[in-house]
């Protein structure tokens, strides 16, 4: 099962988890550039939680994995230099923490957002707090505690790496530097929050969720609530993205189902929907854990995807 994809900024590598194993593939054709050998795994953190990332720095390209921890592993956020163009991790990691003393509650870690231009590691954490890991400096530069002290499960930056959004399991802040610290702001609050992004569109920054009813919603930033659809086939919506135009909303399903719907009001239907192959990047694809938009996108071309049906 893939997690935590993630893409680089130039949108050229694709780097996600299968099993223990860290892939990196070429984005546009999916060619295979790396793969961790298996005496490397011991390095990944030996768990298929936690979060991955890569960054672009003046350093240069860089992987961050971080592991949950539990089950006797140590949660622990490492960094690996990526080599130029390959996407291969060079060596053993440059640069490793220990995140296990924050917190006697396990899993420690339980969101990861990664600055894909820049230095920041934003983890969200068991006891309701954010923090902020500058890895120029390689340390804490702030700890954040938007609510009431529940986990923060959702966690993601902006395309540009300015605003930051946070949630827990019933509310969703964003999060946005001032002179000196970032200050977390609510946008929402009452529904059961499941799986929450947020995207640059035409029309601006968009938030997109899920929530425990099977629900799926798009808000602008400053809560208004800009889109809401029920189920589709009778199947929940397990997470949400607004697309590049900000006029769709692409839900991912419990089926494995992808759902682009579109916000004319004049034509609130299905545009288009797609049943993932299970031979895709060699594994069944459900669309978790922030694979949802990462392929394919932008911008939504039918042409790509098999078996499109209009509706």
């Amino acid at each position: 099962m893939i997690r935590h994809a993630c893409l680089s900024a130039d949108d050229a590598l694709l780097a996600y988890l299968s099993g223990l194993r860290v892939l990196v593939r070429d984005a546009g054709s999916l060619e295979l550039l790396h793969s961790a050998e298996p005496d490397e795994q011991s390095l990944l953190g030996g768990d298929t939680t936690g979060g991955l990332g890569i960054q672009d720095a003046a350093e240069g390209r860089r992987l961050i994995r971080v592991t949950q921890g539990g089950g006797g592993i140590a949660s622990q956020l490492l960094v690996w230099s990526l080599g130029p163009g390959t996407g291969e991790l060079l060596g053993a990691p440059a640069w490793r923490m220990d995140l296990t003393a924050w917190s006697r509650r396990r899993p420690y870690v339980r969101s990861v957002a990664v600055q894909r231009r820049g230095r920041l590691v934003a983890l969200g954490g068991a006891d309701g707090r954010v923090r902020l890991v500058d890895l120029g400096v390689r340390d804490v530069v702030q700890e954040l505690v938007p609510g009431s002290g529940r986990a923060i499960e959702s966690l993601e930056f902006s395309p540009e790496g300015d605003v930051l959004l946070a949630g827990d399991d019933q509310t969703l802040w964003i999060v946005a530097p001032t002179a000196d610290r970032w200050i977390a702001r609510e946008l929402v609050s009452g529904d059961r929050v499941a799986h929450a992004t947020i995207s640059r569109t035409d029309e601006g920054l968009r938030v997109a969720y899920a929530t425990g009813d099977g629900r799926a919603l798009m808000v602008d930033l400053s809560g208004r609530k800009l889109a809401e659809f029920c189920d589709f086939y009778g199947e929940r919506s397990v997470t949400a993205r607004a697309v590049p135009s900000g006029r769709e909303l692409l839900v991912s399903q419990s089926d494995g189902r992808l759902v682009l719907w579109s916000l004319d009001p004049e034509r609130v239907r299905a545009l288009a929907v797609q049943q993932w192959r299970r031979d895709l990047l060699g594994s069944e694809v459900r669309i978790l854990d922030g694979l949802l938009g990462e392929i394919g996108l932008p911008p939504f071309d039918s042409s790509r995807w098999s078996g499109v049906r209009r509706r």
